[in-house]
């Protein structure tokens, strides 16, 4: 965009990434930067909100009376002045069940029924003719996983010349008393509830998630509850989230103190130690040796 030519690029960045989150997409990041500034701040604070946007519209989920469950499904499909899609969001090829490359250059009346189809025509008409911004439709889509779709906001561009359909679904599974059983609910809150703490392990043992993650972080990223984070990890894993994170980070530590020639206090950093003394100290705790003769042991062997 001309008007953010001369700024700051993490600015651009975010500036894309609240434009994705405004048609929907949830799926990318703004990159972590190695500085620690207010812009910096701002981008981790954006990628968090997207985050936790991702699982409320994707996943939030009710029971009613009737005992079916309602699950909302934003998207957005971005059509020409002749009703063919030039742009969507990833989860709009989702949804559909269309290859992103099927998905793009076609016409919208391939997916809707003819009434719906006449129906955001005569929108599209009033658009130009009342002068208007947005306009709301109902539309119904020729397609199983879509039942039908309400309150779909039609939204003009003059600038681009382009319509943007922003889509709100609501998709019913029935209830079946021989599947959808109170046991069946727990055991399948226990698989979501393992299936997190299996992916946070796995992060807590990447290299490069070696900096301090805290249970309120690791709660916020994986969407579990803390105390629930806290009791499953242990029972899994037979030790705290802290005490296990801390042992990747000395092992970490290790590997850089032996294998690198950076200095003690930027791996003291990188490893997330506020300060070198108390890197120091959990350092000899863990290894029995400082790491800086743990460094001179090594380069003699060489």
């Amino acid at each position: 965009m001309t008007f953010l030519k001369n700024v700051h690029p993490l600015i651009v960045q975010i500036n894309e990434k609240l434009m994705e989150m405004a048609r929907g997409d949830f799926n990318t990041f703004i990159p972590k930067s190695s500085e620690q500034g207010e812009i910096e701040s701002i981008a981790m604070s954006v990628n968090m909100l997207s985050e936790t946007l991702a699982h409320r519209i994707r996943q939030t989920a009710y029971s009613t009376k009737t005992n079916a469950d309602h699950y909302f499904q934003v998207f957005h499909l971005q059509l020409d002045e002749d009703l063919v899609i030039r742009d969507f969001s990833t989860l709009s090829s989702s949804l559909l069940n269309v290859p992103a490359n099927q998905l793009a250059n076609a016409s919208i009346a391939s997916f809707l029924s003819e009434r719906s189809y006449n129906n955001l025509c005569t929108v599209v008409k009033q658009l130009h003719s009342l002068s208007k911004e947005t306009v709301t439709v109902s539309l119904e889509f020729q397609h199983h996983s879509l039942p039908f779709f309400y309150e779909t906001q039609v939204q003009y561009s003059s600038y681009t010349q382009m319509f943007t359909l922003h889509l709100t679904a609501i998709r019913f599974k029935k209830f079946t008393p021989e599947t959808d059983t109170p046991s069946k609910s727990r055991a399948e809150q226990r698989d979501y509830v393992e299936r997190q703490i299996q992916k946070i392990h796995t992060y807590l043992c990447r290299p490069e998630n070696s900096q301090r993650a805290t249970l309120d972080f690791l709660s916020r990223k994986f969407f579990i509850n803390k105390e629930i984070l806290k009791t499953k990890f242990k029972e899994m894993y037979r030790d705290t989230v802290c005490n296990f994170h801390l042992r990747m980070r000395i092992e970490q530590s290790r590997l850089l103190v032996t294998s690198t020639k950076k200095p003690l206090k930027e791996i003291a950093a990188t490893t997330g130690f506020n300060c070198y003394a108390s890197f120091h100290r959990t350092f000899v705790k863990h290894h029995h040796v400082s790491p800086k003769i743990l460094r001179k042991r090594m380069q003699k062997r060489e």
